[in-house]
This record gives structure tokens, sequence and C-alpha cells, in this order.
């Protein structure tokens, strides 16, 4: 067996203090980007069931595809900190280009992808009252997505 050594609670203190001061604005970004859809659906109940339910498949595919990408987005923020820490503002140049343009690719595909899945909402058993009314929602939102990321990859530059 091996001999583990723990670190003093001290020390623990210490480090956990500095690792929730960098994850604290992680989880308040991820949360509200995930919080879109909450805000879209206390602005749209008042107007009926059927926009709801509109919201509300939008919102389920988004969430998917938010988080799908964030992760391929959170390593721009992984690339520009290890350039910062070395000191090479080419690299950091670099490393903000490449991310800049694969929040771009990556909101765009998403977009295109929510896009082509519109089709198989009716197959799945969306009714046609909420199909009747999704379209406009459906691409403003798939078109938002795009600036989203972008926005995402602007925020992890910082």
């Amino acid at each position: 067996m091996t001999d583990q050594t723990f670190a003093s609670p001290a020390t623990t203190r210490a480090e956990l203090i500095p690792l929730i001061k960098l994850a604290v604005p992680l989880m308040v970004g991820l949360a509200a980007a995930l919080l879109i859809g909450v805000v879209d659906t206390a602005m749209i109940s008042p107007l009926g069931t059927i926009p709801l339910a509109a919201a509300g498949v939008t919102t389920a595919v988004l969430i998917i595809l938010i988080s799908a990408l964030w992760g391929v987005i959170t390593a721009l923020s992984v690339q520009i900190s290890q350039a910062e820490g070395a000191r090479d503002p080419a690299k950091v140049a670099l490393a903000l280009r490449s991310g800049l343009l694969l929040c771009l690719l990556g909101g765009g595909g998403a977009a295109l992808l929510m896009i082509a899945l519109y089709p198989l909402l009716g197959p799945l058993g969306q009714p046609g009252e909420v199909l009747a009314i999704l379209l406009p929602y459906w691409v403003s939102m798939a078109a938002r997505y795009t600036t989203l990321l972008e926005t995402r990859g602007e925020k992890d530059s910082n």
C-alpha cells in the first residue's frame, strides 16, 4: 500500500479560496446562458399554452446544443491563459483569433443544425398548432446562437 500524504487544512483552505474565485464566474456564465429559456418562458407564458409549448421545445434543443459546445469553447480560456502565462503576446493573439473563429463556426454550425432539425419536429410528435407558430421563434433563436458563442469567446479573451 502506498503512503498517502494529505495536505493540512490550512493548505487546503488556501487552495480552495482561489479555486472558488475562479469557478464562480464560470458557473454564473453557464447559468446565465441556460437561463435564457427561463426568461423566455416567463415572458411568453401569458400568451397561452401553444406559444409556451413552442418556446419549451426550442429551449430544450438550445440547452442540448449549448451544453454540447460549452466544453469546446472552454478550450479557448485554457489556450489564452497558457499563452498569457508564457508572456507570449503573439500566441495570445493567435489563440484569440482562433478561438473567435471557433466560436463563430461552432455557433453557426449549431444554428444550421437547429434549422436542419426543424422539419423533424412534426414526425417526432409536435402538434400542428405548435408548428404553425414555431418557425419564426425557432429561426431567431438559432440565429441568436452564433452571437451567444462569439460573446462567450470574447469574455474568455479578457
